[in-house]
Parts: C-alpha cells; sequence; structure tokens
C-alpha cells in the first residue's frame, strides 16, 4: 500500500495540477472578475484547505483514512468538473473552494497512511520519494495545462482536469488493492 500511495501521489499531482495555468483565465476572462477575482479564486481554494485541514483534526481518529482519501480524490474531480460547468464566478469559486478542501483531507490521509505503514526507519525515505514525484509532477502539469487551455479554454480545462483526477482516482483504486504489497 504505501508504494500505491507514493505513486498515486504523483499521479494525483500530475492531473490536478492541470488546474493550475487556467486559474487565472478563469477568472479574468471567462468570468471577467479581473486581478481581484483571481486573488479571490486562489484564496477560495486556501480557505478550502484551512476547512479540510480542520476538518480532519476535528475527526481524528474517528475517520477511516483510505475511504476518506478517496472520497477526496473523487470529490476533487467533481470540484473540477463544477468549476468548468459553473454558470456564474460565486459558483466556480465554490467548487473551487471544495477542491481545495479535498486537496488538505487527501494530504492528511495519505500523510497519516504512510506514517502508519512505513516502518520509522524508511520514512524519510518514503517521503523523500513522494516529494520528488511531486516536484516531478509539477513541471510535467504546468506546461501540459498550459497547453491544454492554449488549445480548449479554461472551461474545459477544467473539465479535463476534472476527467483526468477522476481517472487518476480509479488507477490509484486499483493500484492499491490489486497490487499485492509486503509490509516494508
Amino acid at each position: 500500500m504505501p508504494l500505491g500511495i507514493v505513486v498515486g501521489g504523483f499521479l494525483v499531482m500530475l492531473a490536478t495540477d492541470l488546474a493550475t495555468p487556467p486559474e487565472v483565465f478563469l477568472a479574468k476572462e471567462t468570468f471577467g472578475a479581473g486581478d481581484v477575482g483571481y486573488g479571490l479564486l486562489v484564496s477560495l481554494w486556501g480557505v478550502g484547505m484551512v476547512l479540510g485541514s480542520a476538518l480532519i483534526a476535528a475527526l481524528g481518529d474517528k475517520v477511516n483514512l483510505m475511504p476518506a482519501y478517496f472520497s477526496c480524490l473523487f470529490a476533487w474531480a467533481l470540484a473540477f468538473a463544477g468549476a468548468g460547468l459553473a454558470p456564474t464566478f460565486v459558483l466556480a469559486l465554490g467548487a473551487l473552494a471544495v477542491a481545495g478542501a479535498a486537496n488538505s483531507v487527501d494530504n492528511a490521509a495519505t500523510d497519516t497512511i504512510l506514517q502508519n505503514r512505513v516502518p520509522d526507519a524508511f520514512l524519510g525515505r518514503v517521503f523523500s520519494v513522494r516529494l520528488l514525484g511531486f516536484g516531478v509532477a509539477e513541471v510535467l502539469a504546468y506546461p501540459a495545462g498550459g497547453l491544454i487551455v492554449d488549445a480548449f479554454g479554461p472551461r474545459s480545462s477544467y473539465l479535463i482536469t476534472g476527467i483526468a483526477t477522476a481517472v487518476v482516482g480509479c488507477l490509484v483504486l486499483i493500484f492499491i488493492f490489486a497490487v499485492p504489497t509486503k509490509r516494508i
């Protein structure tokens, strides 16, 4: 399972970070919200991150982390699609706040799963590889997201990101539960 979480982290980052380049275009061009609207858009993502972190902290050990992880992946996918389909800027902001919340619960769940399943002697190495995967995913996702927004526009970019995130969620689910693993 730790391998699935680490590989999944790379794939999730690769899919979800496709939405970074179209952010500014969604706010400024699609909705005409200007610079302040763009600032609000990224701030509402942050508000979602704070609320998701508060939720997972409040729930503590009462939450089963694997279902929380996968629920968040699919909520994140739906939120991206919702942002792309939103008829108003306010609804797009709400969708991106949900995406931020899903992102933070995903982060807490996967970090905790790894901390619980990886022996202490390997924890630093596993997290180093995980963070390396995040960096590589960002290097690949940002230019790809730029090409997607250039080719299809901001709304379609969010829909594509939502679909990619859902597909990755399915792949990670299959990988974690279908590939036999042994404890490190």
